[in-house]
């Protein structure tokens, strides 16, 4: 017969009672914890008696204690991408996630037909057979064999494996590979769980399940709420553990750019004052990338971004570099005003090669590198030991530099690729290189003379007038033409306080009167020594001076010019 809790049961004198009680554990059971079920049983007929006013008189209690058994699954999960850290790069679509799920069967019982599952988010996918980088997905016992075979959903978006039998401290591993999903941008989830099934009550399947439980220990898919069976005493015992399961999302994109550089003139020899040069590029070196710091290495490093700074082409055509024009400092221009200031670093290199490192920003003692949209900018000095021709002091006849030029060439160099993203490659809007070429100018002195009467007005026999050595008859003079030309061709290059001067032979006498200058000039000393001062002369124009000087009537007659 049946009895409820409560109900009563009629024994004859002798006779007994068999009874047999089926108790289901507490919804939140914990493993090797006490049930204890307490049975109790009145005597009507006892009770009813005056003299039995003590329950214990008419009353018998039987206490029953037994150990809760159950699997209790700990779950780990962890994600390492394609970088070998945690960032899945949307730019790059070879990009790929290895995710690893460990089931430990921590409980006093084995699991039976456990299921193990994982559904992707809207970012993510599984990679299938004959995908790119496809890894076939494994699920390996503790012991080393394979348990099963992990099926992937129709959309790949589910990957699931069933039937697993996890007997007690052994642990069973899936691993499966995702990449980004189509359209997936930085705002769509990539937060997935894996989750255990297990129906204690028949072990066939897990389709009814009574435990649900999910690597981060929070509320399963669907809304179903986990039924824990994890000790809090115990708190090492069953612990599931997501922290290392999320990726984190950049749009890898490397872009680096130099502004163009110039062109400029520069004066035949460099003025130096307090060790400062006067002739200075600048080029603004920008990051335009993005998700990536650029040149954070150094040396050889993968990460590392050289700088190239080195003349490529000269006036003489297969020489590239001219030895009158030099490169005398490379340095990070902080203000920006074309000086090496106090402070400021300045770069070494080796054979025109700088580590583009040591001129970022430093960020507690060490070179940050640059941060996407971070810019730095590179002072490159350039001296010049040049001379103009008829220059007093050459001790190589016919030399002039006035013409020169040495083209530099600057170009980023990035090493290699960065977080999995290749060097970039020079565009129109993100150029690596850039070139600038320098000039020396300055003022081009010649010397012409023609032999004429010395009343004869040699202007109107210009084409007459030569730089080869000239006679002139004893009756005859020697007029002479000295131009020195401006040859800088930038408006704002004047030349202040020019003098020019010429000392005759003294087998020559100045003739009065045959001076003129053009422009006028401030100032003139005539005689034996000419010499003429001009206020300014603008680039691109000519200072001219002439005179005349009759030959001496004794000796040679031939002139010097």
């Amino acid at each position: 017969m049946t009895v409820v809790n409560g109900g009563t049961i009629a024994l004859a004198p002798g006779e007994k009672a068999l009874i047999i009680i089926t108790a289901q554990a507490d919804t939140k059971r914990f493993a090797d914890t006490n049930g204890i079920l307490t049975v109790t049983a009145e005597s009507t007929y006892l009770k009813s008696k005056p003299s039995n006013t003590a329950a214990t008189t008419y009353t018998a209690t039987n206490t029953d204690n037994a150990l809760t058994k159950t699997p209790l699954y700990a779950i780990t999960k962890s994600a390492t991408t394609n970088l070998g850290n945690k960032n899945l790069d949307l730019n790059n679509a070879n990009s790929y996630v290895d995710y690893t799920i460990t089931v430990k069967n921590d409980g006093n019982i084995d699991g039976t037909a456990v299921s193990i599952s994982d559904d992707l988010p809207s970012g993510l996918v599984a990679i299938a057979t004959g995908q790119d980088n496809y890894v076939a997905p494994t699920v390996i016992a503790s012991n080393g064999s394979a348990t099963g075979t992990a099926v992937l959903s129709n959309s790949n978006k589910t990957i699931t494996v069933a039937g697993q039998n996890i007997k007690v401290g052994e642990t069973i591993t899936v691993t499966f590979r995702a990449k980004k999903a189509d359209g997936a941008t930085s705002s769509s989830s990539f937060v997935n769980y894996a989750v255990v099934r297990d129906n204690t009550k028949d072990d066939t399947t897990a389709n009814t399940p009574d435990i649900i439980d999910r690597s981060d220990n929070g509320i399963t898919p669907g809304g179903l709420t986990e039924s824990t069976y994890e000790d809090p005493a115990k708190p090492l015992v069953g612990a599931d553990n997501n922290n290392n399961a999320t990726v984190e999302t950049t749009n890898q994109r490397r872009a680096i750019a130099i502004t163009a550089g110039e062109n400029k003139e520069i004066a035949l020899v460099t003025r130096v004052t307090n060790n400062e040069v006067f002739n200075t590029y600048t080029y603004t070196i920008t990051n335009n990338g993005t998700d990536i710091t650029e040149a954070a290495g150094t040396g050889n490093n993968a990460n590392a971004v050289k700088l190239s700074i080195r003349p490529t082409a000269t006036k003489n055509p297969g020489i590239s570099d001219d030895p009158n024009i030099s490169i005398a400092r490379v340095y990070v221009d902080a203000n920006d005003n074309g000086k090496f200031d106090t402070g400021e670093t300045e770069l070494t290199g080796i054979n025109g090669i700088y580590d583009l490192n040591a001129a970022t920003p430093l960020v507690n003692g060490t070179r940050a590198g640059l941060a996407p949209k971070a810019f730095v900018k590179i002072g490159v000095q350039v001296a010049s030991t040049g001379q103009g021709s008829n220059n007093p002091n050459s001790t190589t006849d016919n030399v002039n530099n006035i013409g020169n030029f040495e083209t530099l060439t600057v170009a980023v160099q990035p090493n290699g690729a960065v977080s999995g993203t290749a060097a970039p490659t020079s565009t129109a809007s993100n150029p690596l290189s850039t070139t600038s070429t320098t000039t020396l100018q300055g003022i081009n002195l010649m010397k012409y003379q023609i032999g004429a009467d010395c009343d004869a007005n040699p202007s109107v026999a210009a084409d007459a007038w030569s730089t080869d050595p000239v006679k002139a008859k004893a009756d005859q003079c020697v007029f002479y033409k000295l131009e020195a030309k401006n040859t800088f061709t930038d408006s704002h290059r004047v030349v202040n306080n020019l003098i020019v001067s010429d000392t005759l032979d003294s087998k020559l006498t100045y003739q009065a009167n045959s001076f003129s200058a053009s422009p006028t000039a401030t100032s003139q000393t005539l005689g034996q020594l000419i010499t003429v001062t001009f206020a300014s002369i603008a680039a691109n124009t000519t200072a001219n001076v002439i005179f005349a000087a009759k030959p001496s009537q004794t000796g040679t007659n031939s002139t010097n010019p």
